[in-house]
């Protein structure tokens, strides 16, 4: 029995569990972050889970791959850990060339359909996965939680006397990236919010957080 982590962004989370289950029904212990609960207890929990485990499952998506700051630290840890890591493709959308190089070198297991010859082709890769490799010593510099910089950003939103102009786009190109990775795009949205109602907001900074926050509208006719 190996020891499994599972590293999925939360707009695939239907497809993370029925992995779990999937994986647990073929006798791994299999470990799941079923609620984001943020900070750094939650992002310390995060890594030592990585460094326990044997195997690390990457559920692949655009949104895990691309968009998930969480994803990418937690994959780049893992990698500097020398875990044995197992790609498992969930949607059609993964930008392949962005991947990075040593995971454009791994074997993916096609899980879209899960259906039995997935469920066979997840077994044949875990048993061919190395398992008990020791943790490099010493251990790699651990990631910083991928919601830390928010809470830099808020504190400057809140706290400063003046934000210039360059300031101001800088925070909005920011903040509307983390708008993309499900794990911050809440977070994202207040602060943005709350930037709007700054009163030395400049005026084409509250044209494009307006576009950003305001639904889309037709035009009348």
């Amino acid at each position: 029995m190996a020891r499994l982590f599972i590293s999925y962004s939360r707009s695939d989370q239907t497809q993370a569990r029925l992995l779990a289950g999937d994986l647990e029904d073929l006798n791994h212990s299999v470990w799941l972050d079923a609620e984001l609960a943020g900070g750094q207890l939650w992002w310390d929990q995060i890594l030592k889970e990585i460094r326990g485990c044997d195997i690390f499952v990457l559920v692949m998506s655009k949104a895990s791959v691309v968009d998930s700051l969480a994803c990418k630290r937690e994959y780049q840890y893992a990698d500097d850990l020398q875990k044995s890591i197992l790609p498992v493709l969930v949607a059609e959308d993964v930008p392949v060339s962005l991947l990075p190089a040593g995971l454009q070198q791994v074997q993916f297991v096609n899980y879209q359909h899960r259906d039995i010859n997935s469920i066979k082709a997840l077994a044949r890769a875990l048993q061919a996965l190395p398992l008990g490799q020791e943790l490099p010593e010493p251990l790699p510099t651990a990631p910083e939680p991928p919601i830390s910089y928010l809470a830099s950003l808020s504190h400057q939103i809140d706290l400063a006397s003046f934000l210039d102009l360059d300031t101001q786009s800088r925070i909005v190109i920011e903040l509307k990236s983390s708008l993309r990775d499900p794990a911050t795009a809440l977070d994202a949205q207040l602060l943005l919010k709350r930037l709007r109602g700054r009163h030395d907001l400049f005026a084409k900074i509250a044209d494009d957080i307006d576009q950003v926050l305001l639904p889309s509208r037709t035009p009348d006719g």
